[in-house]
């Protein structure tokens, strides 16, 4: 949930930035917990400890291009389009001549890590089954794949060596927002891969990397699934380097 205001101290409630674009010029991410109440001339935010608390507000992106069909049908058929360019964007300041990059991760991340569990739902939990292949070929890693919706009502067993990974394009998905938040409590270091920048996972991760796909509105996802896939593509390729687990030619030449 977050509210956004614009020049005319008008005030928009939505579940993500997408709608308001165009209408709002900032917008606050409210916390888990948070309740209040607004009037025309107040915004008033209490935290889950009925602590009265300020509004913290950041720009909100002015482009609506991507947002609008741009002589396309639909939006899932501009999506399908689209893929080349977003994919683009994903290796962009990644992808070197001879390695790969991520200026987002610290290698302490990777530290102590035995095992990678991988938990999402729908789309993302498919572009996670094409990591676990990825990550165990080059990485030489031990990965496990869990369904988000049927892993919070379990008592899973989560050991410290574990790096739990969620994906999700919004960030927001509850049942792998859930997960997370079981990882966090049982100590693990934790990763998001998601589109949304500011979204609920990507705040309370210990790292997130971003895919770059931009605004999707279509249901059946596309852009989301193929970025994703890029991205697991590059990041096991990261791992197997810091674990040294291929030689430089065959890093180099992996397909």
């Amino acid at each position: 949930m977050l509210v956004g205001i614009n020049a005319e101290n008008e005030k928009y409630f939505a579940s993500s930035d997408t709608p308001l674009i165009g209408q709002c010029s900032d917008v606050n991410y409210f916390e888990d917990g948070d309740y209040g109440y607004v009037t025309p001339t107040e915004l008033a935010i209490f935290d889950k400890d009925d602590i009265k608390k300020e509004a913290q507000f950041v720009k909100l992106s002015t482009n609506k291009l991507s947002a609008q069909k741009d002589g396309f049908r639909f939006f899932m058929e501009k999506e399908i389009y689209e893929q080349s360019s977003v994919i683009a964007d994903t290796l962009l300041g990644r992808l070197s001549d001879d390695e790969i990059l991520f200026d987002e991760l610290e290698d302490s991340l990777f530290d102590g890590i035995k095992e990678i569990k991988l938990c999402a739902c729908g789309t993302s939990y498919h572009s996670a089954l094409t990591a676990s292949y990825l990550f165990e070929r080059y990485a030489k890693i031990k990965t496990t794949i869990e369904v988000a919706s049927e892993f919070r009502y379990r008592n899973p067993i989560m050991t410290k060596d574990t790096l739990f990974v969620v994906i999700s394009q919004s960030g927001e998905t509850a049942d792998t927002l859930e997960t997370l938040k079981m990882a966090k409590a049982a100590g693990l270091k934790t990763l998001v891969i998601c589109n949304v920048d500011n979204s609920s996972m990507v705040r309370l991760a210990d790292a997130c990397v971003l895919t770059r796909a931009g605004v999707e509105k279509g249901v059946a996802s596309t852009k989301a699934f193929a970025t994703q896939v890029t991205l697991f593509w590059m990041l096991a390729l990261y791992l197997a380097k810091h674990n040294s687990s291929l030689n430089s030619s065959r890093y180099s030449q992996t397909d």
